[in-house]
């Protein structure tokens, strides 16, 4: 099993208005491309097992976290 949060937005499916996020190290190919080959290799990206729809996190305005829907899915394998 792998958890955690693997910091990448897989497709533009994954993220609001993706086009604000071309130029993110989150959105670039190589680090898209590496999350590609651990599903490749057979793991379970455990979102898009349950969920076939986009998936936006919310980050809590109290702690000082944005309250938006512009940001990334967390990844779960």
């Amino acid at each position: 099993m792998l958890a955690g949060d693997y910091n990448v937005m897989p497709r533009e499916f994954d993220v609001y208005k993706p086009e604000r996020w071309v130029n993110d190290t989150l959105f670039r190919d190589e680090i898209r491309d590496a999350f590609k080959n651990l599903v490749a290799q057979g793991w379970t990206d455990a979102l898009r097992k349950c969920t076939r729809t986009s998936v936006f996190a919310c980050r809590p305005e109290a702690f000082g976290l944005r309250k938006t829907r512009e940001v990334k899915r967390e990844q779960r394998f």
